[in-house]
């Protein structure tokens, strides 16, 4: 392979996968839009969710509520933006 062909193919791939993360990019500001939507209370949760922080984390730094609101409004995120762009809920795993 030459040089050039090389160079090609590195192009092409570069191009894609600039095309894939703008796609990306594109789904989240429209999943924080509809969060948004939904009040500044899922706003809090859905951020410190960005953040990789997990429930019970997020309930230590918010102070005001329980690791179960958290789970419940991360619940609620998920349902709210499957409903509104159109994505399907997966099927439930049986017990």
């Amino acid at each position: 392979m030459t040089f050039f062909v090389f160079f090609k193919v590195l192009l092409y791939e570069w191009k894609q996968s600039t095309q894939q993360i703008s796609q990306i990019q594109e789904r989240i500001h429209e999943i924080r839009e509809v969060v948004e939507d939904m009040g500044s209370i899922y706003v809090e949760v859905f951020e410190l969710w960005e953040q990789g922080l997990t429930e019970a984390e997020s309930a230590a730094v918010l102070k005001k509520i329980p690791p179960n609101t958290v789970k419940s409004r991360r619940n609620k995120i998920r349902r709210v933006v499957r409903e509104r762009l159109g994505v399907s809920f997966p099927p439930k795993k049986r017990k």
